[in-house]
């Protein structure tokens, strides 16, 4: 199957005609002397044109050598099907005239055409040029080098930085050419390549090739090229990578299939084929494929795909979220019903130390009093009225969250210096003042202030930045987003407060106008509770204070184990 059709069945109709419109960048642009002014001054006019159908253009034309000559390059648009006029002067008329011009096009298919007019006796010294420049990858230049009278005596490789240089061997006195062949080992770093040669007269050339590192920021592309429903199943896709091409392509998960990758050369442009087929027809299947481009850009495909129509409750909390203080009836059924495709139960193996993790500058953890029934009492570090304290959860998501995310918050708050729920129970920022006991004062700095970040894991989107982005909450009564960032929210004793998370769409602009990325299995949500120096009350928070509640895709569930 030609690797258009397969391009075709592969993406959608828009990825489609990009990637045809790459294949058909193949075709060099044209470069070529139009014209010879033999003034005086010497003038010669070069003609430079993309001679593709017109949908690719001109990007850049470049000066590579320019000896005893001025080169005039006006100006035009990336993208410019229309001729260029390039015109070159000789500056002294007796001196040799040389000029080489390198055109790339829109997809970086480079050309080269040139121009050379000795007035010095021929063959002085060697001739040492660059003559072939292969885009790769890998880029690869190809030197040549000759002596048509005296001979050659020696080519040596004066500087070779990133590069694998190959000189054949000759015969001291050839007059024939010799080609070197220059390779450029890793693309992300610059590549200079210098010869020195010489012949049997003792004259010397020297020639040169240098390229700036290339850039690839965007990671393999995978598609279904075929299935067949069997039994036993069986899905044909393919992986490919059009820039810096691939580097690796692994089955990062497999349940019930066997997957055959085909052997590929690493920095293939190519579509590599990969054939998943169900083991056991009576039982669900499928595979995860990793791969990755020369850059490191990786993307991650599955087939099939997740069916994310269907969602269940799930929770997150620090450490195995089945030994969490703060469960209910519900939780108690997500505990028994959350799955993965093994029939594992995820909230029993959701310890994800040290990605999940609480810290406080409060002071030492001791039995919530709260809770203090014994031994089962959860632990908690207090922050005394009058005084400011930090708490940071970070909670690692188990499953895809589908919809808005729910942060159930439960507090321990007293009546200052205080420790029986039963009559000091009280709520921050809501107080009385000795000048007025009978009336209730609401100050809403005195409150705690909440931040609530996104951070991402081992299965984020691409581009999902390290710092991760702020999440926004719905506010009522209109459910509008609303920044959460170090926002009040009042805290009571015995009660679970709540803060509705909205779901981060991606690609848009949260309210402090950071791109937001969707969430992913493995992700993190990182929770920070600032208490400020007005607090009135006694404030206690300890790791299992908080639960992250939300409906997860069914079939993305993952475990510390794996």
């Amino acid at each position: 199957m030609k690797t258009a059709e397969r391009l075709f069945r592969l993406f959608i109709p828009g990825i489609v005609g990009i990637l045809l419109l790459v294949g058909a960048a193949r075709v060099e642009a044209a470069c070529e002397v139009v014209d010879v002014d033999e003034g005086p001054p010497l003038v010669v006019t070069f003609e430079v044109q993309e001679n593709t159908s017109g949908v690719i253009g001109l990007r850049e034309i470049r000066v590579i050598e320019a000896l005893n000559a001025t080169v005039d390059i006006p100006s035009f648009p990336v993208g410019t099907i229309s001729p260029v006029t390039v015109t070159a002067t000789r500056i002294n008329a007796n001196q040799n005239f040389r000029v080489v011009l390198e055109s790339v096009n829109t997809v970086f298919t480079i050309s080269r055409c040139s121009y050379v007019r000795d007035v010095t006796p021929p063959n002085d010294a060697p001739i040492c040029v660059v003559s072939s420049v292969e885009a790769g990858p890998p880029l690869q230049v190809q030197f040549t080098v000759q002596d048509g009278d005296d001979g050659l005596q020696a080519i040596e490789i004066f500087e070779a930085l990133n590069a694998d240089v190959d000189v054949p061997s000759f015969s001291v006195g050839t007059t024939a050419p010799i080609v070197v062949t220059a390779t450029r080992i890793d693309p992300g770093s610059n590549m200079s390549v210098t010869l020195r040669v010489r012949d049997t007269e003792g004259q010397i050339s020297q020639c040169n090739y240098g390229a700036p590192a290339a850039e690839d920021d965007t990671p393999p592309l995978c598609g279904v090229v075929s299935t067949d429903p069997g039994p036993p199943a069986e899905a044909l896709l393919e992986i490919q990578d059009l820039e810096s091409g691939l580097a690796s392509i692994v089955v990062s998960d497999a349940l019930n299939a066997t997957v055959d990758i085909a052997p590929f050369s690493t920095g293939t442009n190519d579509p590599v084929e990969v054939r998943i087929t169900q083991i056991n027809a009576n039982q669900s299947y499928y595979a995860v494929l990793a791969s990755s481009d020369q850059f490191g850009n990786t993307t991650s495909c599955r087939y099939p795909l997740i069916d994310t129509s269907q969602t269940r409750p799930e929770y997150d909390a620090v450490g195995d979220d089945s030994g969490n203080f703060f469960q209910d009836q519900m939780t108690g059924l997500i505990n028994n019903f959350s799955r993965d495709a093994q029939n594992n139960r995820i909230n029993l193996d959701s310890d994800f130390s040290p990605q999940e993790s609480f810290s406080t500058d409060a002071g030492g953890l001791v039995p919530d009093p709260c809770y203090a029934n014994g031994s089962g009492a959860p632990l908690a570090a207090l922050t005394s009225a009058f005084q400011n304290a930090n708490y940071i959860w970070e909670v690692v998501l188990q499953m895809q969250p589908a919809a808005d995310i729910f942060l159930a918050v439960n507090a321990c708050v007293f009546d200052r210096s205080q420790d029986d729920i039963l009559t000091d129970g009280r709520q921050t920022g809501l107080y009385r003042t000795p000048w007025d006991p009978d009336q209730q004062v609401f100050l809403k700095g005195a409150n705690p202030s909440v931040t609530v970040k996104a951070l991402p894991g081992p299965n984020a989107v691409q581009g999902f930045p390290t710092a991760g982005f702020l999440l926004d909450a719905r506010k009522l009564p209109g459910l509008e987003t609303v920044p959460l960032s170090e926002s009040p929210l009042a805290l009571q004793a015995f009660l679970t407060q709540g803060v509705l998370l909205a779901y981060p769409t991606q690609g848009a602009s949260n309210s402090a106008g950071e791109t937001m990325y969707e969430l992913r299995p493995g992700d993190r949500i990182q929770v920070t509770f600032g208490i400020p120096a007005n607090n009135t009350a006694d404030v206690w928070l300890g790791p299992e204070s908080i639960l992250i509640r939300y409906l997860g895709v069914v079939g993305t569930e993952i475990r510390a184990s794996n």
